[in-house]
């Protein structure tokens, strides 16, 4: 479904290819459209954040690499930092602050932002995430 209402170049959509909902800019990604990994940052590490960390280092391992993922609480960053090391990542995984979600997708390539944060929070991870440039996975709207 797209989002009409939508007055930026970004189209909104979602659909059945996420685990709920997808959010996605028009144009397809550098990372898509160079055929590499999608670069994945995903804010937000709660509960079920885990099942796409896993996700990526697991059944999505040939396509997706993470480089990055943020929260306000820093022992959830730790908790997943040490789950990234023991699904294979070949190093400790970057780490932002939320509020720095823009300048991170910019300075970073970032094709997709995974957002798994409470869903009151949601709309505007998605709306930044799209601005700055990137494709963003929302679990539900």
């Amino acid at each position: 479904m797209v989002n009409t209402a939508e007055t930026t170049p970004a189209a909104v959509a979602s659909g059945p290819g996420a685990a709920a909902g997808t959010a996605t800019a028009a144009a397809p990604s550098a990372g898509q459209q160079g055929g590499g990994n999608a670069r994945i940052a995903l804010i937000g590490t709660g509960g079920r954040s885990e099942m796409y960390i896993r996700a990526i280092f697991g059944k999505h391992a040939d396509t997706a690499e993470l480089v990055a993922f943020s929260d306000v609480n820093p022992g959830r960053v730790e908790f997943y930092q040490r789950l990234s090391q023991e699904l294979g990542a070949p190093g400790p995984v970057a780490s932002f602050d939320p509020a720095d979600l823009t300048a991170f997708i910019q300075a970073n390539s970032i094709d997709r932002v995974i957002v798994t944060t409470p869903d009151y929070t949601h709309a505007d991870y998605i709306v930044e995430g799209l601005r700055a440039g990137a494709d963003v996975v929302v679990e539900k709207p």
